[in-house]
């Protein structure tokens, strides 16, 4: 990891601080799925089972 931000810090291009960062993401979510734990909350489910319209349809108008 450390060779990577050498890397930025010598050449101070915004592709190698992108790929830094992108490693850094990659590692972080390693580690929390490396968790025997992980996975086993309750997952929200993004949707209150309601149409695009809302909450009633008023598409027959």
């Amino acid at each position: 990891m450390e060779e990577y931000w050498d890397r930025f810090m010598r050449s101070g291009a915004v592709r190698d601080y992108l790929e830094y960062k992108g490693i850094e993401m990659c590692m972080e979510i390693m580690q929390k799925y490396d968790d025997p734990a992980a996975g086993m909350g309750e997952k929200k489910i993004g949707t209150d089972y309601v149409d695009g319209n809302g909450p009633f349809d008023h598409s027959y108008r």
